[in-house]
């Protein structure tokens, strides 16, 4: 067990659905459920109660709280197919970070994104993570794959990547972003 000096709202177990090993913490992934119909009760209900074979190690509420799924070396699913390099399943080798969103506007709350940037920084100096191996959903997926010129990036569909609005602050650059990242001692 690793124990992170985080102040997180709650933390809960692992969940039941996941794969046995161990997670190399080498990649911090940035996610968002896609909805602002989302709520923290909803994404837990997918962990714990609906098996719906989809996972993350930490959600940021809207609010700007921050909850905590098992451990980061749990083996969660929240990357589903994907690569980066020569890495494949990159569930193996990442921690997930599910940001509830975007919002009605198409956005993220200063909260979200604050939080988000903080637990970035803590993981980084935790398990001695690269700003370079911060990454969005968007780049170990298809939508990152040489098949991402078909990619609909003004799109307001669920399918969105977090970039589009998370990054709002920097430029619409998620390198930009990335080059924020300064890890915090731990």
């Amino acid at each position: 067990t690793i124990s992170l000096m985080f102040p997180f709202k709650q933390t809960f177990p692992t969940p039941k659905e996941h794969t046995e090993g161990l997670n190399t913490c080498q990649y911090i992934i940035v996610h968002h459920t896609g909805t602002q119909e989302w709520t923290i009760k909803g994404v837990l209900d997918g962990l714990y109660k609906r098996d719906d074979f989809a996972s993350c190690h930490f959600v940021i509420d809207t609010n700007g709280d921050a909850y905590k799924i098992g451990q980061p070396t749990d083996v969660l699913w929240h990357a589903g197919v994907s690569e980066w390099g020569k890495l494949k399943d990159m569930n193996h080798y990442s921690i997930g970070i599910e940001v509830i969103g975007p919002l009605s506007n198409g956005g993220f709350t200063r909260e979200q994104q604050a939080t988000v940037k903080k637990l970035i920084q803590h993981l980084m100096g935790v398990f001695n993570i690269p700003k370079e191996n911060v990454l969005k959903h968007a780049d170990i997926t298809w939508a990152g794959s040489k098949d991402k010129k078909l990619w609909n990036w003004k799109s307001k569909s669920r399918k969105v990547d977090i970039a589009r609005t998370f990054v709002d602050n920097y430029n619409g650059s998620w390198g930009d972003f990335q080059k924020s990242l300064i890890s915090k001692q731990v």
